[in-house]
This record gives C-alpha cells, structure tokens and sequence, in this order.
C-alpha cells in the first residue's frame, strides 16, 4: 500500500472514531456547510511560526496538528482540518491538510519548478491510486474550474476510487515560498465537492505565506 493510501485509510479511521467521540449517537452533527455571511463570522486562524503560515477554518471543524517525522513523498504532513460529521451515517469527513517541502536553503522556487513538481506527484498517483482521473489543471487555457487561492500556485483537480469511501476528489494547490513548496490538499467525497468548494475557497484564500 503506498503513503498516500495509509493516509486515507487513518482518515478513515478518524472519521469513525472522531466522528462517534466527539458528536453523540442520538443527534445528528452540526453541518459544515454555512452561506458566506455565516463563514466569516465563524472562523478562527490557525498559525505555524515554524513553517511560517496561517489559515483561517470553521470553528466547527477539528485540528489536527501533526508531530515532525510523519511525512508523505519527502513532504512533513503539519496539520488537517477534518470536517463534522454531516449525520451519524456519514462515511467520510471531508478534510483539508498542509504539508511542506523543503528544497535546498537558499534556492527559490520558480513557477516552472513548481509545475513540474506538481507534475510529479501527478504521475506517482496515477500509478498508485485506482481510477485515477485528472479533471483540471490550473495552467489549462481559461480554466475557471480553479479559480481559488493565489494565481502564482499550481493546481490540480483529479479523483480517485477509494474501496471504503467510493468516489473521492482531490484538489491539490502547490504554492511556493522562498525555498519552500507548500501543499494544500482538499480531499471531498465527488457528490458533496460543489458544496463544499465555497469553504474551501474561504480557507484557501485565507491563507497566508510569511
């Protein structure tokens, strides 16, 4: 099994344990998905002063901040932000994770270095997960499908099959920063992608790179 699906899979697990520790059997959990107006008035930030970045998410939504040494493709996994369980049914809990790579101290990381970064972890994918499709790329002509967060960062819109949760949409924004790649990493049941894509927006824009 590669990383990126042992990752799922503890995803997996935290939806299930997560989701029936922190929400009671008898009542269904608050929903995550809130007008505009509502989002602003319901986020809070989260700030790393060692990798030098804050983002704003839904005080709804569960941190979780990662330990150094857990790593996916020579990346440092630092936090994801694990969507409420919509019902007590709810087999996946969408969740937005940032992780970072570091390139060598000094270099600064163009945009061409940056596509083809990305690239790469699209070709690792496309040979480790099932059913592995690319809808988008943020350097396709005119392409609105993208429209979220920084223009200068790369990104990326596919899905895959996983066996547990079914049908799953990735978007992928590679941003760099100095010697730093950073990536932020939505990960969204394919049917609920559209409704959660406003929040995502939110955080995504929120984002910022010190």
């Amino acid at each position: 099994m590669t990383l990126i699906l042992i990752i799922v899979a503890i995803m997996a697990w935290l939806v299930i344990v997560c989701g029936f520790l922190n929400y009671p059997h008898t009542t269904v959990a608050q929903t995550a998905l809130f007008t505009f107006q509502d989002l602003g008035k319901n986020m809070k930030t989260y700030t790393n002063e060692q990798y030098k970045f804050a983002i704003s998410y839904p005080t709804t939504w569960d941190k979780i901040v990662f330990v150094q040494g857990i790593t996916e493709s020579g990346r440092q996994i630092l936090v994801t932000f694990l969507s409420p369980l919509e019902n007590p049914s709810d087999l996946f809990r969408e969740y937005l994770t940032i992780e970072v790579a570091n390139f060598s101290p000094g270099t600064a990381v163009e945009k061409s270095k940056l596509i083809q970064y990305g690239e790469n972890q699209v070709s690792i994918y496309r040979k480790s997960l099932q059913g592995f499709h690319v809808l988008a790329r943020s350097d396709q002509f005119n392409n609105s499908v993208l429209n979220i967060g920084n223009p200068a960062c790369y990104k990326v819109l596919y899905n895959f099959i996983d066996t547990t949760a079914g049908k799953i949409n990735v978007l992928d924004i590679y941003c760099a920063k100095e010697s730093k790649v950073y990536l932020i990493s939505f990960q969204s049941d394919s049917n609920k992608y559209s409704l959660y894509l406003p929040i995502i927006k939110l955080m995504v824009n929120s984002l910022k790179l010190s």
